[in-house]
């Protein structure tokens, strides 16, 4: 991983052609006509996890005419994740369940995912998440209002902390994001842009249930599939692309866990953690900003990288402390709004 890696990875690309040959059956079919919404849920071997996850995206406030697609990249039949399906969700309507006949790894799983969504708009929940059941009304009441074309709506999420490498680590991350989301969501909006300056701290979008127009996946290519950071690299991609404004509902709208830190563990965050530091290196040259903010990213960054490397856990608060205050910061410069805009909390009806 180098710099000219990370310009390559920009470009433009047809991930979707990987994955062309491998085919896809479906073992049930969704008796949803002409969905207004696609929940895709691309799975594998987390049969636990995942029925926690298609319970949330059932439980839904309103009354809406969605569609749930199930992925699962195991293609071994009669696996406990098919006799879930099958078994608990087999007369639910609203749900779809496709099996891959190989393994096509993470990311073509979730290219294979929008293939198979047949709505507009797709929202990508992983199988470890879990949806919150104002999800879908307050997506669609944002799409409502939406006067700017947005493309992709995010929202802030909610921390499940489920066994980490380090407690300080994990109670320090923790505080200090309810610090910054508590103090940022008195001064902003409750639906903010998304701005170049975001990715120069790490990935604003939090991947967890973001909803993406379908036809736009398609456009720029889709997810790769040669780092563990693609969603990162996609959708920094995706802005620099300039297909339309991507916002950030501010708003726990779903929830994701933390996992057990491993020695496999460390070799992925050491890999992501190279991504997002010569990727941040690379969109730095890119922003317009005052000499203080722009060394100070390049500092968190250095810490980041150096923590990378070591796995130190006092590098990383290190790199922690001013990155979340320059998230702060960039919070509080967004348009003040005395009177925030509030989302309604009224029954939906789509259909």
């Amino acid at each position: 991983m180098n710099q000219n890696d990370i310009k390559k990875s920009l470009q433009y690309r047809d991930n979707f052609s990987d994955i062309k040959h491998v085919k896809t059956y479906r073992i049930k079919k969704a008796e949803i006509v002409n969905p207004a919404f696609s929940i895709v849920i691309p799975t594998y071997q987390r049969t636990e996890l995942l029925e926690e996850a298609v319970d949330s995206a059932l439980n839904q406030y309103g009354v809406i005419n969605y569609e749930i697609v199930i992925v699962d990249d195991n293609f071994q039949e009669r696996c406990p994740t098919q006799q879930l399906i099958l078994s608990k969700y087999g007369d639910k309507k609203k749900i779809a369940y496709y099996k891959n006949k190989e393994n096509v790894g993470m990311f073509n799983n979730w290219n294979r995912c929008y293939e198979l969504a047949r709505a507009e708009w797709v929202c990508m929940l992983h199988d470890d998440d879990i949806l919150k059941p104002s999800y879908l009304i307050t997506l669609i009441d944002a799409i409502n209002k939406d006067k700017d074309h947005t493309i992709l709506f995010a929202n802030s999420g909610e921390i499940i902390v489920q066994r980490y490498n380090s407690f300080i680590l994990s109670f320090f991350r923790l505080l200090f994001e309810a610090i910054v989301k508590s103090v940022g969501s008195f001064f902003t909006d409750d639906i903010v842009r998304v701005k170049l300056l975001d990715f120069c701290i790490g990935d604003p979008i939090k991947v967890q249930a973001f909803a993406l127009k379908k036809d736009i996946v398609l456009e720029i290519g889709g997810f790769g599939s040669n780092y563990y950071a693609e969603d990162y690299i996609f959708f920094t991609k995706l802005y620099l692309s300039h297909k339309g404004p991507m916002k950030i509902i501010d708003k726990p709208l779903a929830s994701y866990r933390i996992f057990v830190n491993t020695a496999i563990r460390f070799k992925i965050d050491r890999e992501i953690g190279l991504t997002n530091y010569y990727l941040i290196n690379f969109l730095l040259k890119k922003i317009n900003k005052s000499l203080f903010i722009r060394r100070l990213i390049k500092l968190t960054n250095y810490c980041l990288y150096l923590s990378t490397m070591t796995n130190s856990t006092l590098l990383r608060l290190i790199y922690i402390l001013p990155r979340k205050f320059v998230f702060l910061f960039i919070k509080l410069s967004r348009p003040y709004s005395i009177s925030k805009r509030k989302i309604s909390r009224k029954k939906v009806t789509l259909s």
